[in-house]
């Protein structure tokens, strides 16, 4: 899984994910998620406020990308039948990637007990933004970093 719970406080059940966001991109998971309706989510893009952390990946399982189904395979991650689950209220979470893709800026350097953000392009980061440009919502706090550019595994207080 990209994202880990170290400690839970709230999950939301699954949303179906806006299918015209589906046309082009998928969530990876650990990634800030909105609500694009009263039943679909979507990656945060710039407006509203972020409604969680995506638990699951939209990526599809097909023989293209490497991962089968099948007997023997692990579906953990997986949006099954097309939904995709939220953490949301805080908790404690390891952001990794497992492959799919990172839910936050690898390139950034991230600081111990500072706070991190999400950007237009539904990534968390260590740029707040600035008044010109608008900014970027609170999403968390570090709690740890390993690795440098790339950074390989974020650990965060989420405050979403």
């Amino acid at each position: 899984m990209a994202i880990k719970q170290l400690k839970e406080v709230n999950r939301h059940p699954g949303l179906a994910v806006d299918p015209t966001f589906l046309l082009s991109g998928n969530i990876i998971g650990g990634q800030p998620v909105v609500l694009a309706s009263a039943s679909t989510l979507k990656p945060y893009a710039g407006t509203g406020v972020p409604f969680g952390l995506a638990i699951e990946s939209t990526e599809q399982l097909s023989a293209g990308t490497g991962n089968n189904a099948g007997s023997g395979y692990d579906y953990t991650g997986y949006a099954r039948g097309g939904k995709v689950s939220a953490f949301m209220d805080g908790g404690i979470f390891e952001i990794t990637n497992d492959g799919r893709g990172y839910a936050y800026v690898s390139g950034d350097t991230y600081t111990l007990n500072a706070k991190v953000y999400v950007n237009n392009s539904g990534l968390i980061t260590s740029d707040a933004g600035n008044s010109t440009a608008g900014y970027n919502p609170e999403v968390g706090i570090v709690m740890a970093v390993e690795g440098a550019a790339p950074v390989t595994k974020l650990t965060i207080k989420a405050t979403i």
